[in-house]
This record gives C-alpha cells, sequence and structure tokens, in this order.
C-alpha cells in the first residue's frame, strides 16, 4: 500500500515515514528518485532540479501536488526500499 498524504501539508504517513526525506512547501514535494527518473521529470516540466546550497542534488526533485503526486510518492517509497 502506498504512503498517505495528508492534504496540505503534504506529510507522509507510513513506516518508511522516517526513511523518506520530504520537504513541502507552497512549491511542492522533495522526493528522492532514482537520477534517470529526475532527469526524465526534469526535462519533461513535471518537476524542478532540488539544490542544497550551490549542489544539485542528482537523485531529489521538487514535485508539485496534484493528481500525480500520490504515484510518485509510491515510486520514491519503492526506491528506498530497494
Amino acid at each position: 500500500m502506498p504512503p498517505q498524504i495528508r492534504t496540505g501539508t503534504a506529510a507522509l504517513v507510513g513506516k518508511s515515514a522516517t526513511v523518506l526525506e520530504r520537504i513541502a512547501n507552497d512549491e511542492g514535494v522533495v522526493l528522492k528518485l532514482p537520477q534517470a527518473r529526475v532527469r526524465a521529470l526534469v526535462d519533461t516540466g513535471g518537476g524542478a532540479e532540488f539544490t542544497s546550497g550551490p549542489r544539485v542534488m542528482r537523485e531529489w526533485v521538487r514535485v508539485p501536488g496534484g493528481p500525480g503526486l500520490p504515484s510518485l510518492v509510491a515510486e520514491a517509497h519503492a526506491f528506498l526500499a530497494g
């Protein structure tokens, strides 16, 4: 079962919540995904690169909220579960 998302805060709920880093604000949610998937999302406009200071985090992407968010959260969950 994919993690649930509380509307408004986009906080993850589930046993991997402590593993899956999450950053949510008005600009979207930051998720850890495979580098190729991040690149595809950025290239198609479905997400934006996430930076930490000057460094682009290659396996992290900021995605907007919306109907596609639960499936992306499930992807991130699966990626971290290995």
